[in-house]
Formats: C-alpha cells, sequence, structure tokens
C-alpha cells in the first residue's frame, strides 16, 4: 500500500516555494504602487522614499485591525493620562506595543474623494505617542503633501488599503521589506541604506 500522507518535513519543503512566491508577489504589488501612481511626479530614485512609509502605514494597520475597535473606546476612557502611561495601560491590557485611535483606516479614507490628505494626516496622529518618530522620520507629511499637490494621494491610499500584510509572518514580511528596500537602493544607490534601516 502506498503511503499517500507527506511528511512533516516534505510539507514545509514543499510550502518555502509556495511562501517564497507569496513573499515576492507581495512584494511586487508594493512596488507597483512606483509604476501606477507615482511615475512622473516623484523622482525614480525617490520611489522608496514614498512606498516605504506606506507599507509601514499598510502593515501596522493590519496589526491593529482585530483590536481597534476595543482600544479606541479604552484609550479615551483614561482621559488626559500622559501618552507614556496610556502606552503603558494599552501594553498591559491588550498585549499592543502600539495602538491608533483614530476612527480612519485607508480603505475609509479611500473610499472618499475630498480631504485625503487631511483624513490621512489625522489617521496618523490617531497613532500612539510612542512610534510618533517614524511618521518623523519617514517625512510622511511632505510626501503626503507632494503626492496630494499632484492628485495622486487618493490612487496610493486606494492602492495600499488592498495590500492584505495581515497574514504575512513577520519573517515574511521581512523579506518584502527587503524586496522593497533591495529595489529602493538601486534606484537610490547604496548610500540610502543607512536611512531605510
Amino acid at each position: 500500500m502506498i503511503h499517500a500522507a507527506c511528511t512533516n518535513q516534505e510539507r514545509a519543503s514543499m510550502a518555502e516555494p509556495a511562501a517564497a512566491t507569496t513573499n515576492a508577489t507581495t512584494a511586487r504589488i508594493v512596488w507597483d504602487t512606483a509604476d501606477k501612481f507615482l511615475r512622473d511626479v516623484v523622482e525614480e530614485e525617490d520611489y522608496g522614499d514614498y512606498i516605504l512609509p506606506f507599507t509601514v502605514l499598510r502593515r501596522l494597520e493590519c496589526m491593529l485591525a482585530a483590536t481597534k475597535e476595543q482600544v479606541a473606546p479604552f484609550v479615551r476612557a483614561l482621559g488626559d493620562l500622559p501618552p507614556h502611561l496610556i502606552d503603558i495601560a494599552v501594553k498591559d491590557r491588550f498585549g499592543l506595543s502600539f495602538h491608533n485611535v483614530s476612527p480612519l483606516d485607508l480603505a475609509t479614507i479611500a473610499s472618499v474623494d475630498d480631504n485625503v490628505e487631511k483624513s490621512l494626516k489625522s489617521y496618523i496622529d490617531g497613532f500612539s505617542n510612542n512610534i510618533a518618530d517614524v511618521w518623523v522620520a519617514f517625512d510622511f507629511a511632505r510626501r503626503a503633501s507632494i503626492l496630494a499637490e499632484a492628485n495622486r494621494l487618493h490612487a496610493v491610499v486606494k492602492h495600499f488599503s488592498t495590500i492584505d500584510l495581515l497574514d504575512l509572518a513577520d519573517t515574511a514580511m521581512g523579506d518584502v521589506f527587503e524586496d522593497v528596500m533591495y529595489r529602493a537602493f538601486n534606484k537610490k544607490g547604496k548610500a540610502a541604506g543607512a536611512f531605510y534601516t
């Protein structure tokens, strides 16, 4: 009798190429932003400066989706506590290292053509104090303004709102970031490595 069941090792070895393909496809979809929406608006060497912050934003959004409805009222109930104490309370209660209290998300922002830049700023401002410097480091507000002035911000927000970054394991997400950064390095030059890291 032929034993049709795969061993764990065989299943794992078959899953690796499939996972690699999924990661590569996700990275390609993320980078498609450049070809579809950044061309003629942003210098090619700066594509990564726009794609990376939106990728980070979408990943964080996906990670917080399951708890957002419980976290926002919890944070509101804490009143005027200092931001660092709110961060600690959220971590103790929900196990989250960061959170967002905005009622918005990328899909909601993308569903309306008006005030996309203002809504995106409000959404970013809803993130917890302990990761506020991420958006400053990415110069996110200025980059969003550039896209808004070129009438591309809505399309970029809509594009990222459809990318599923929830089901990727941390290592798989790392592969996606690595792919995007590699492409960005090739456009910008190796000196960009320190900035992106």
